[in-house]
């Protein structure tokens, strides 16, 4: 059970609380008043409202060109905003100043992302005698757009008007990104007798977000795998699969922060130059900054014993 109740005997909400702090020189008790936050007054007085909305998309295509060639298309959209709407009444302490003076706060935000991605593939597969091969080309695209915009107010006339714009103190921000990516991809796979596999791998990645010069990177891998247990001088019963397998090459990192190449201009009032709204650079371009490339090489042994029991 609460020890305070949430309103005064006159039936208005709580602000303080009176609670004893020592005594004075002739042993009466020391009154002092406290803050009492109430929470059943921020619930009714106060205002909170949030809306989402999203929207996820996919779509996909697929076509049988000739007996072996085919064609896949898929395409994706995603969309996101929030809209949120706060006002802290003047009427309880988180609209208040420390001192007790009424004025309310106001706090409204926006945020809006929408990105669409698509790739485009073709792929080739066909077989004769002890030979197999099966190739892929494709293109991959994606791009990304997010807005956000928040405003901040306090001071109101009354708890009627709780919009931002009618605040005797306001301030705000704003902030908006974009990045593209694109790629282009070829894998090339072949296979004699079930013996001997070879594949290759190339693609060209670009990324907006990289100097304008150095957007663009190639990445390459080959790995080659030996089938033991098709050769025909393998005899060993207790093994049903030997192989031997090795490969090498590069893959790429484009994910190393916003904005990190063409740097960052910050805009504000701390940054006024003669009367009007100025800014300063907070972080240096660095127009030669690419992709991360990470080569590897990687060696194994696949073994099956017992009919893989």
């Amino acid at each position: 059970l609460p020890i305070l109740s949430p309103y005064y005997e006159d039936g208005t909400y709580r602000l303080y609380y009176r609670m004893v702090e020592g005594v004075d020189s002739n042993g009466n008790p020391n009154y002092v008043d406290r803050r009492f936050f109430n929470s059943l007054a921020e619930r009714e007085q106060n205002e909170n409202n949030q809306r989402a909305l999203a929207v996820n998309g996919f779509a996909q295509l697929r076509y049988q060109i000739l007996e072996n060639l085919s064609y896949t298309g898929m395409f994706g959209v995603d969309l996101q905003s929030s809209d949120e709407d706060i006002y802290n009444s003047m009427k309880n302490w988180s609209g208040m100043t420390t001192g007790g003076e009424p004025g309310g706060n106001a706090h409204w935000s926006y945020a809006n992302f929408f990105g669409w991605s698509t790739i485009h593939r073709l792929n080739y597969r066909k077989s004769f005698g002890k030979h197999e091969i099966s190739a892929m080309a494709a293109f991959d695209a994606k791009s990304n757009d997010n807005r956000t915009i928040s405003s901040y107010g306090s001071g109101f006339v009354n708890d009627y008007i709780r919009s931002v714009s009618y605040a005797a103190h306001r301030q705000g921000s704003s902030g908006k990104h974009s990045s593209r990516s694109l790629s282009y991809l070829g894998n090339l796979y072949y296979t004699y007798d079930g013996r001997y596999m070879i594949q290759a791998n190339v693609r060209k990645d670009g990324n907006s977000g990289f100097g304008k010069d150095v957007r663009w990177a190639d990445f390459a891998s080959i790995g080659l795998r030996w089938n033991l247990h098709n050769e025909a001088f393998f005899n060993v019963p207790a093994i049903n699969h030997l192989g031997l397998k090795g490969s090498y090459g590069s893959n790429g990192n484009s994910r190393l922060g916003a904005n990190e190449a063409s740097g960052i201009y910050s805009i504000g009032e701390s940054y006024n130059y003669a009367g009007e709204l100025g800014g300063a650079m907070s972080r240096a371009p660095n127009p030669t900054l690419s992709w991360e490339t990470t080569y590897m090489t990687n060696a194994g042994l696949r073994l099956g014993l017992f009919d893989n029991r």
